[in-house]
């Protein structure tokens, strides 16, 4: 190779050869190359549609993952086990009812004995294999459910496409794709970049005044549970800083209240700042649009779904300072009270808030109801106690079961059987009928009976007729002549073949003790209508003698637990019989009314009968009948002859 030619070859080399370019000089301009007959353009619109293609990426990310959680949760929900057990229960019930149809329908001692033996099996709480089973089938059947909607989606426009030539129905993605990236916007879902799978935007409440006046919180005052650290302030008790498990599962849900409120079609409910005390959470919600309180406590397992509480946790929908606020509380928490009875003890029991005691009048007429092992009769021996500690009052009680009435004998008329219970409910109905004729007011002013009835089912279905009749009278009438009737029953229905209360006897209690029940049926007939939404039928199994009193809000009274040996101490009476003399109370504070009894017996005998007669027929004492007398002698409204044997006469 000649040099011109090598020389030549090194110029190619060095042309073709990379050359690193300089950076500008400090303060200088770039120079920016352009090519004749073109508009130089800059990267605004490719940024733009990257910048609109990751946020509605981000959008559909956010869309997909949050229906997943939502899918996730539905299956997962603590509901399930909620329902699975009414489910069970119901099925309970069913065959109960089939047992008692099959026992009454019995003709044969093998069809009874067969009946027995389902109506024994019926009588049992659900099992807890049974409940797995239930919990199962519905899981199955949600994740079902959750899996057939997006292979729908996906693989349904590709079938029909290809097998029908439908070729509209591949529109389907982009209209699911527009629905997640809407619902995502409308949510508010930050879209700066991509969402994490399963994250959400937490949803902060609203700071309100920590303990409104109107809250119900009995002592103290519980911090704010958003705050992770709460300083007590001066004067205050310490904040409550051991949270269970629980309590911090629902309290990371109240968080996003205003995300899952959405999302479950209640915006209208908005709620404040939680409080965490020691009775367990609550949280002021304000209500708009068309809800309304009586809508929420419909919603009300809508909202323990959503807010994920224990199937055994109670909630409560306590009513606000205005119609448009409520209160929700989620008893994860209790009192530790001592409910010993003693001889001072005053009242039904405890109030489980505010531990103070909650008593009713001994005039009021009640019904006590509660299912088997519930305590119901726990629940009645205070005041059955009470009226034996009375000096003046009697106890007449109508023990269908035979069980309590053994404790009781020496201190009160028993009746166990059904001839005894016909024979006591007939002197009861004539000594009101008696009663009513002597009183001169409108309320009697001598000594009350106070009867109880336990067990009213058994009374309705073995008793005679006349004495059910003369029960009816007695809750009608028997209150203004003191007479107070207490009926107790573990199957609170007034229809049906063995109803556990009689539709008559129902409308005229004056008070009414629930415990814990089976159904909301059972509630709405022990409570009635206006609190049934109380709903009994969720006390805990354990919590025996916890009752809710109609009118009294939904705050559980804890029962005084007065003991067999407690019974055995209380003072010994003289059981009362009709005819037999009341006490110096009647002949002294009564006579009045025995002149009105022996005026209309004279009347009814033709105008004259004996002392002895007139005795029998107003059913006073002796006594009582001969100091009327002599007032109506001295009246000159009577005579009697001067044989000592005269009747006496009516002038």
């Amino acid at each position: 190779m000649t040099a011109p030619q090598e020389h030549e070859q090194q110029e190619r080399r060095r042309h073709l050869a990379a050359v690193p370019e300089a950076g500008p000089e400090p303060g200088a301009q770039p120079t920016v190359r352009t090519v004749p007959g073109h508009v130089v353009g800059t990267s605004a619109a490719s940024g733009w549609a990257g910048a609109a293609g990751r946020r509605l990426g981000a959008l559909l990310r956010a869309g997909l993952a949050r229906h997943a959680a939502l899918a996730r949760d539905w299956i997962a929900d603590n509901e399930v086990e909620h329902r699975a057990r009414l489910a069970a229960r119901r099925r309970i019930t069913r065959d109960r009812v089939h047992a008692e149809k099959r026992q009454a329908k019995g003709k044969t001692e093998a069809q009874k004995a067969d009946a027995e033996v389902q109506l024994a099996r019926a009588q049992r709480e659900p099992g807890e294999i049974e409940v797995t089973a239930r919990m199962a089938g519905i899981r199955s059947m949600r994740a079902a459910v959750c899996a057939a909607v997006p292979t729908g989606v996906v693989a349904g426009p590709v079938y029909l496409t290809l097998a029908q030539g439908e070729w509209a129905t591949l529109l389907a993605w982009p209209a699911v794709a527009g629905y997640l990236a809407v619902q995502e916007w409308a949510a508010g879902t930050p879209t700066g970049g991509a969402v994490a799978p399963g994250s959400a935007p937490v949803a902060h409440a609203a700071p309100s005044q920590a303990h409104p006046p109107e809250a119900p919180v009995s002592t103290g005052a519980g911090p704010s549970v958003l705050d992770p650290d709460p300083e007590p302030e001066a004067g205050q008790d310490p904040p409550v800083v051991a949270r269970s498990e629980s309590e911090q599962r629902v309290l990371a849900r109240l968080r996003r209240w205003a995300e899952s409120a959405a999302e479950r079609n209640m915006r209208g409910v908005q709620a404040g700042e939680p409080v965490l005390d020691e009775l367990g959470i609550w949280v002021r919600l304000h209500l708009s649009g068309r809800w309304t309180p009586d809508r929420v406590r419909k919603h009300e397992d809508q909202l323990r779904s959503m807010l994920g509480v224990a199937t055994r946790t109670r909630t409560q929908l306590l009513a606000g300072a205005a119609d448009d606020d409520m209160v929700l509380r989620i008893r994860t928490r209790s009192r530790d009270l001592d409910t010993t009875w003693s001889p001072t003890s005053h009242g039904l029991g405890l109030d489980t808030d505010t531990g103070e005691p909650v008593d009713i009048s001994d005039a009021d007429r009640m019904l006590v109801c509660g299912a088997s092992g519930s305590g119901k009769s726990w629940a009645l021996r205070p005041l059955m106690a009470r009226t034996v500690r009375t000096h003046h009052d009697h106890l007449i009680y109508l023990d269908a079961k035979g069980e309590e009435g053994r404790l009781w004998r020496g201190r009160a008329r028993v009746a166990t059987s059904p001839a005894e219970i016909d024979q006591v409910v007939s002197e009861l109905h004539h000594e009101m009928v008696r009663r009513g004729q002597a009183m001169v007011g409108t309320t009697w002013q001598g000594p009350r009976l106070v009867v109880v009835v336990d067990e009213g089912r058994v009374v309705l279905s073995n008793c005679e007729k006349a004495t059910i009749q003369a029960l009816i009278d007695i809750s009608a009438m028997g209150r203004s002549r003191g007479i107070v009737l207490r009926w107790c029953t573990q199957y609170p229905t007034t229809s049906g073949e063995q109803p556990g209360v009689h539709k008559q006897i129902l409308p005229n209690v004056d008070q009414q003790l629930c415990l814990r029940v089976r159904s909301a049926i059972h509630a709405r007939v022990g409570l009635g209508d206006e609190y049934a939404h109380y709903k009994p039928q969720e006390i805990p199994t354990e919590a025996q003698g916890a009752a809710y009193l109609a009118g009294y809000g939904p705050t559980l009274i804890q029962g005084w637990r007065l003991d067999d040996t407690a019974v055995a101490e209380l003072p010994e009476r003289d059981p009362w019989h009709y005819g037999q003399d009341d006490a110096d109370v009647e002949e002294e504070d009564d006579w009045i009314g025995a002149q009105h009894a022996v005026t209309a017996a004279l009347r009814d005998a033709g105008g004259q009968a004996s002392q002895s007669a007139l005795v029998e027929a107003t059913g006073y004492s002796p006594s009582a009948v001969k100091q009327a007398l002599k007032e109506l002698k001295g009246a000159g409204r009577v005579t009697k002859g001067e044989s000592h044997r005269a009747p006496w006469r009516l002038l």
